[in-house]
């Protein structure tokens, strides 16, 4: 007795060609989960307000920079007790040495990368 296929031609076609399908969809899922660029900070890394996901290491320190800039713009900070309000302090923000350590932040932005299966529910919803 000769083996046989219960499945005609078609049906036979079809399901290899639904298999082939569900392997080209593994694969490119696949691929796109594990293709991490060290260079480059993972999507919905924020640092403060500012949104440095997807830009590289350089352009994220510059975005977080700029944002640091407009914060700091010189001048005088009162310093007020909490009991005397009336007794205030003016200080130059340049004596009080304040030094946004933008070089870690982004460092640790970067190296920041979501596990396997949080990319893999990210990827395929």
């Amino acid at each position: 007795m000769r083996g046989r296929w219960p499945l005609g031609p078609y049906a036979t076609a079809g399901l290899a060609a639904l298999l082939v399908v569900i392997v080209a969809v593994v694969a490119i899922v696949a691929v796109r989960v594990s293709g991490d660029d060290p260079g480059v900070v993972p999507e919905g890394v924020s640092i403060g307000p500012v949104d440095v996901g997807g830009l590289t290491v350089d352009e994220a320190e510059g975005a977080v920079r700029a944002r640091a800039d407009e914060l700091s713009p010189g001048g005088d900070v009162l310093l007020v007790a909490s009991g005397a309000p009336a007794f205030g302090l003016r200080v130059p923000t340049e004596r009080l040495g304040l030094t946004p350590r933008i070089r870690r932040a982004v460092r640790e932005a970067a190296a920041e990368r979501p596990s396997l299966a949080d990319r893999l529910r990210a990827e395929v919803g």
